[in-house]
């Protein structure tokens, strides 16, 4: 995704690539959203239970998609967040909490309130997310 991006911005001619690259991201998306779990989280395999880290690393993909116009169901995108949001009220673990308020762009609050504690990581995720939410 990320690639189409900068060969689009860098102006190079994209037609070949494209031509493969839509279908190669068609199959994925069709993929990724048909893992989805019931609860709208996503597991590290087709079976099992949803995983807060896998549910980021998903959504964050999809939502990439989405913002490069490779166009995702919302209503698929709005389980995920939902899902994603729920894990996130319970997190212990605030490397991965800061990844997830960096796929939600919401949680930073609970982050700053423990800023001393946070790794260069989840610091670094942290200035991320603040900074995409023009705070």
């Amino acid at each position: 995704m990320l690639t189409a991006e900068v060969l689009k911005n860098l102006g190079i001619p994209t037609e070949k690539f494209n031509a493969s690259f839509e279908g190669m991201m068609r199959v994925g998306r069709e993929r990724l959203l048909a893992l989805q779990r019931a609860d709208g989280g996503f597991a590290w395999f087709d079976r099992g239970d949803a995983d807060p880290l896998m549910t980021a690393i998903v959504l964050h993909g999809l939502q990439e998609c989405d913002r490069l116009g490779w166009k995702v169901d919302q209503v698929s995108l709005k389980r995920g967040r939902d899902r994603l949001r729920a894990f996130a009220k319970g997190e212990a673990d605030l490397d991965l909490l800061a990844y997830q308020a960096y796929v939600l762009g919401e949680e930073f609050d609970r982050l700053l309130a423990k800023k001393d504690e946070l790794t260069a990581y989840a610091r670094a995720l942290l200035a991320l997310t603040l900074h995409r939410a023009g705070r």
